[in-house]
């Protein structure tokens, strides 16, 4: 059974962060992961990223490897470091040129589970073999903890749904959308909601809602 001294579950921002630091250590090492697909694949086209734009860089242990740089290499001259929020296609664009750079060997596979193994960990896969780690580092972000409150659970998916389940939002054109919480995912939904033709209608715990 193949054996890696450090293996990292995840190939979003954090993971492929740790991957880039654990590259320039020289710590021998296995990133599995689709790359920035909860990114890619359940945040709503036409996104804006509430951090500003140099907060939204991926950690690596060398310069030149931010936000600014890559949107200079690639001729992008609308870049500011503050107060213009960065799209989403921006920032998938800047996630992509991180990872040929500084992560080239993300494995594409899934882990269906890791139990312990004498000193380390047994990690097993849907498509391939399982392996020996003896460290493994849990990066795989929030998606895998999305809540739905249990007075809502029962409703059909046809009425009730979580925001990470749409990539595109114009399937609402024409309908009246409740869209529950007061936090940066809720706001922003509920104008890319309203900007696709819905009447929206935020409901929040509270006596304001403040995006900060």
């Amino acid at each position: 059974m193949a054996m890696s001294d450090v293996l990292v579950i995840g190939a979003g921002p954090f993971g492929l962060s740790i991957s880039a630091h654990l590259r320039h250590r020289g710590v021998e090492h296995t990133i599995v992961g689709r790359p920035m697909d909860t990114w890619r694949a359940h945040m709503p086209l036409g996104l804006f990223l509430k951090s500003e734009p140099y907060g939204s860089t991926l950690s690596s242990a060398t310069r030149g490897y931010d936000i600014a740089t890559y949107s200079k290499l690639h001729g992008f001259d609308d870049y500011v470091d503050r107060i213009k929020p960065l799209s989403l296609e921006r920032f998938l664009g800047y996630a992509d040129w991180f990872t040929d750079q500084l992560v080239p060997d993300v494995r594409d596979v899934t882990v269906t589970s890791v139990t312990p193994d004498g000193g380390g960990f047994k990690v097993e896969f849907a498509e391939e073999s399982p392996v020996l780690a003896r460290q493994v580092i849990i990066a795989t972000g929030l998606l895998p903890y999305t809540h739905i409150p249990g007075e809502l659970s029962g409703l059909p998916s046809d009425l009730m749904t979580h925001s990470s389940a749409h990539r595109q939002l114009d399937q609402f054109s024409g309908r009246r959308v409740a869209v529950i919480g007061g936090g940066q995912s809720a706001l922003q939904t509920g104008a890319l909601l309203h900007e696709a033709g819905a009447d929206v209608q935020i409901i929040v715990r509270r006596d304001e809602v403040r995006l900060e």
